[in-house]
């Protein structure tokens, strides 16, 4: 088999016990860096992230995406809720339309389709809009999964 064109790095939150690997193919600072400590749980589960592992992950993610729309201009003073929304939707429209056109590689990260590229500016964009007005997405990630695991078989009968 190929090797994985992009080697997995381990982000990684100085305030964090967890870092959580991923792949990535954005450019990281060495100090960004760090061998991911295993925890007893972590060694006796080694395929799976604890749900700690994400959520500090995704809230530091969610930092540094913030950041670089703070720096790139896009919150200059504050902004509309349903405009931050509808920009969120505007990316799955942009993965549905991907999907019509075949789903091709990616015109700006080739490596990817269309539609991983749209779902991520999707994930950004919900990243950038929680650390905005400071919401808890990861935890309630974890708090919703908790829920539908409790769920009856298609939420009841639902069709789709």
């Amino acid at each position: 088999a190929a090797a994985d064109p992009v080697p997995p790095l381990v982000l990684y939150d100085p305030k964090a016990s967890h870092p959580l690997p991923i792949n990535c193919p954005c450019s990281i600072t060495p100090k960004e860096t760090a061998p991911m400590p295993l925890t007893d749980s972590d060694r006796a589960n080694a395929q799976s992230p604890t749900w700690t592992q994400f959520i500090e992950s995704f809230n530091y993610l969610a930092y540094r995406v913030g950041q670089n729309a703070q720096d790139k201009g896009w919150w200059k003073g504050d902004r509309n809720d349903g405009e931050l929304i509808a920009l969120m939707h505007s990316e799955l429209s942009e993965a549905l339309e991907a999907l019509r056109h075949g789903n091709g590689p990616s015109d700006h990260i080739p490596m990817f389709n269309g539609v991983e590229e749209e779902l991520a500016d999707v994930i950004i964009r919900i990243m950038d809009y929680a650390h905005a007005r400071k919401f808890r997405v990861a935890e309630a990630i974890r708090a919703k999964f908790e829920f539908n695991r409790t769920r009856e078989h298609m939420h009841g009968g639902k069709k789709f």
